[in-house]
């Protein structure tokens, strides 16, 4: 049996400068430029009935809810994915998973909690996303052709390690017996052979967390999973790689090197464990060989997490948040730096006290900007008793902005089967012990017939922060505390799976007995964007594109090229399917570009002076680098006057050898 396969890439890169990054809710962190691009890759698969699916893997820290519904109402509009009037790709049929990149603008969910930091929704950051994946899914939609799918399973080298080992060894110790690595280390593989022999791509699927690149980094980074996905591109030509991620929520790369990232090693650290995912899904593409055959099935189901009914009682509560999530993962982030209440903060050794950083943020500027929290009596009977052992700092299902709960509730399960695999899609993180519990539901839910293998994509469709074991929910590390629905909120989850599982089994449909509300955009906290022209540098005569500081007459590898020049305004021109830069090098009488802004050895910094935008533009040049004459080129925007008027901005700096 062979499938219909189409496979498409587009750029989702946003607004590269002065927007907070998503991931490590550090406001402080806003974007100063770029140091890789981010991108959507669509996989779209049809079996012989032409029942289809569309995997779509973003270089995001997560897929918003608003994201997913708005791509999937935009492909419903569009003629030329309709048949017979009705729908190619749908809500239960598209599944969009996030890489969980730390390193990429944020503002793009309809959600204050998860567009604090940013701060606020950002339409140009939004539009991109979903312009870019509706873009994938229409390459890869144009380009599908008979082709068989092959899977392989294989196994992480050293990536990292537990960051919360104390609360996963909270875990009965028979379970932990039979599991032995504190860590998940595989990583699933399909590969897609076009049937006259020509490969099309890979996706696959591994926990590693996109961490590397710490909060110190102001560049737009793919981060370990970005750079990954970069070398599998470029030494399979015209190919396409996807590293989407699973079940990561307690693993870090940094327990590898002992340290959070300091902001000098950062990229040195990513590249390491990039390059062992990549060389580990090189090995499973060369050998994969057990072909996948057998009809698609596709479920989705939307759930109310704020109280999901068990029998007479309730499994779940209205998200809060404890006070053992305020400074972080320690091995990733500092957090808010509150340092009278850590990780392990429960209510048995909490103790109230005066924290000034906190009573800012929940006296004074939440209610500033319009927050409403909770008055006592709003708080439902059982609310504190249902968080357990969790302490509560903000009860985001309870407090709302413009009418708004902070976080959502209502969040999608989805489940595909393609012949003898599944993969479940998970609104958030996963603890490793969580999606092993996950997974083990979904076999048992089949039966007999028990899929193999079960792949967990987490950060799909909609984020919600985290999900652990009623047992590390109990300890209250970052991931517990962060655990939004209370102790049970996992044992609501494989309900939900459970369900999907037996409907694809038993081939019947399931009936969604909620949906997500419609929040209009005049309801989100906007973000500021800049509105005003570029300026010249006062008391300098540079012009647009005028070199302040140019490279040197030579460089040996190794060695960084460096030119500052005035430019425009990066977010005038988000370059999109472009390049802010090119290193170009000089062959006979001909200029030829080697590099552009997406590799890991070219860097684009802002850095303003007054309304003006000073650029520079690094290039590390590797040790391999052939010897020659060479050039860096700037290429971007400029605003002029009133009404708006974007003009192009072309510079080259001066020559430069590469010697040995």
């Amino acid at each position: 049996m062979t499938y219909r396969v189409g496979i498409g890439k587009a750029d989702i890169t946003g607004p590269c400068v002065e927007v907070g990054f998503f991931g490590m809710s550090n406001i402080g962190q806003q974007g100063e430029g770029l140091h890789t691009r981010l991108f959507a890759r669509a996989f779209l698969l049809a079996d012989e009935s032409d029942s289809r699916l569309a995997i779509v893997v973003v270089d995001l820290g997560a897929c918003s809810q608003a994201v997913k519904l708005e791509v999937v109402r935009r492909l419903a509009g569009e003629g030329e994915f309709r048949v017979g009037g009705r729908p190619l790709y749908t809500d239960e049929n598209v599944m969009i998973t996030a890489t969980h990149t730390h390193s990429g603008p944020g503002g793009y969910s309809s959600y204050f909690a998860y567009n604090a930091s940013i701060p606020g929704f950002n339409r140009r950051n939004f539009e991109c996303i979903v312009s870019g994946i509706v873009e994938s899914i229409r390459r890869a939609h144009s380009g599908m052709e008979p082709t068989r799918v092959y899977a392989a399973r294989g196994r992480l080298p050293d990536c990292g390690g537990n960051r919360s080992e104390k609360a996963y060894l909270n875990n009965p110790p028979e379970e932990l017996a039979r599991y032995g690595e504190n860590v998940d280390r595989d990583m699933d593989l399909l590969k897609f052979v076009a049937v006259s022999g020509r490969p099309l791509g890979a996706v696959n699927w591994c926990a590693v967390h996109p961490t590397s690149m710490g909060e110190k980094n102001r560049l737009i980074s793919g981060d370990n999973k970005g750079i990954a996905a970069m070398f599998f591109e470029r030494e399979h030509a015209g190919l396409v790689g996807a590293f989407a991620n699973s079940c990561c929520g307690d693993q870090s790369p940094n327990m590898k090197f002992g340290e959070r990232p300091d902001g000098v090693h950062d990229v040195e650290r990513a590249l390491e464990i990039g390059s062992l995912q990549y060389r580990e899904a090189a090995r499973l593409f060369q050998d994969a060989a057990r072909e996948i055959q057998g009809p698609i099935s596709c479920r989705l189901d939307y759930v109310d997490m704020s109280g999901y009914p068990d029998s007479a009682s309730r499994m779940t509560w209205p998200a809060a948040m404890g006070y053992g999530m305020l400074n972080g993962s320690r091995e990733d982030s500092e957090g808010m730096k509150v340092r009278k209440w850590g990780e392990g903060t429960t209510k048995s050794n909490f103790r109230e006290d005066f924290d000034l950083t906190l009573e800012i943020v929940k006296g004074f500027l939440a209610p500033l900007i319009g927050i409403h929290w909770p008055h006592p009596s709003d708080i439902p009977a059982g609310y504190e008793a249902g968080h357990a052992e969790k302490p509560i700092v903000f009860h985001l299902g309870l407090a709302k902005f413009r009418g708004v709960p902070l976080a959502p509730s209502v969040l999608p399960v989805q489940m595909f089967k393609i012949g003898p695999l599944v993969i479940a899609g998970h609104p958030g993180e996963l603890t490793t012990m969580a999606g092993r519990r996950l997974r083990e539901t979904v076999r048992l839910a089949f039966g007999p017939q028990a899929p193999d293998p079960i792949i967990l994509a987490a950060y799909a469709n909609a984020y919600s922060s985290y999900t652990t074991t009623r047992e590390e929910y109990a300890m209250q590390h970052y991931e517990g505390a962060s655990t939004l629905f209370g102790p049970r909120t996992l044992e609501a989850y494989q309900r939900e799976h459970g369900k999907l599982a037996r409907a694809i089994r038993d081939d019947v449909p399931v009936a969604c007995a909620t949906s997500p509300p419609e929040i209009a955009e005049g309801r989100l906290l906007r973000g500021p964007e800049r509105g005003i022209p570029d300026g010249l540098v006062p008391g300098l005569s540079l012009g647009f594109g005028s070199v302040e500081s140019d490279i040197r007459r030579s460089y040996r590898r190794g060695e960084s090229a460096s030119a500052t020049l005035l430019g425009g305004y990066p977010n005038n021109d988000l370059r999109t399917g472009s390049s802010y830069l090119a290193v170009e090098r000089k062959d006979g009488a001909v200029w030829k570009a080697v590099f552009d802004d997406h590799d890991i050895s070219t860097y684009f910094r802002w850095h303003p002076r007054g309304l003006a935008s000073m650029i520079t533009i690094d290039w590390l040049i590797p040790l391999n680098q052939p010897p020659g004459t060479y050039r860096i080129r700037y290429n971007g925007s400029y605003w002029i006057g009133y009404p708006r008027e974007m003009r192009p901005i072309e510079s080259v700096s001066g020559e430069f050898r590469v010697v040995d």
